[in-house]
């Protein structure tokens, strides 16, 4: 199979001819394409009403830190940043639990603070 694809003008385009009446077979050669691409252009639209189905949801498990209790544990991250220089990563579970009642593990909020691209990096002397 081909990983070649139209820009949605040429979707659009070929959607448009279809509607007119031309046939696929004249559509497929004006386009280059493969008669099946135009048959199933017009299988999309009697099927989503559109020439190219809409995305679908992203699947796998729901995220436990919801976007309101991420913006709230940065709030609360920058309120603690001029009290002190670090916060643990066990003190923003126990933040999320008493705020958001959210259980999560530390390794969690860790990976979800990574994928915000926010680290806090403490720089301490090893004596050898």
């Amino acid at each position: 199979m081909s990983k070649l694809r139209f820009s949605k003008s040429t979707v659009d385009e070929m959607a448009l001819l279809l509607a007119t009446g031309v046939e696929p077979r004249e559509i497929a050669y004006r386009f280059r394409c493969h008669a099946s691409t135009v048959g199933r252009i017009r299988q999309n639209i009697d099927t989503f009403g559109e020439p190219r189905p809409a995305p679908q949801a992203k699947m796998g498990r729901p995220q436990k830190i919801t976007p309101e209790a991420l913006e709230g544990l940065l709030d609360w991250l920058l309120d603690n940043g001029s009290e002190k220089k670090l916060s643990y990563l066990d003190e923003m579970v126990a933040f999320l639990d008493e705020e958001y009642d959210i259980e999560v593990s530390k390794s969690t909020v860790c990976r979800t603070l990574a994928k915000e691209k926010i680290t806090q990096k403490a720089v301490s002397t090893v004596s050898l």
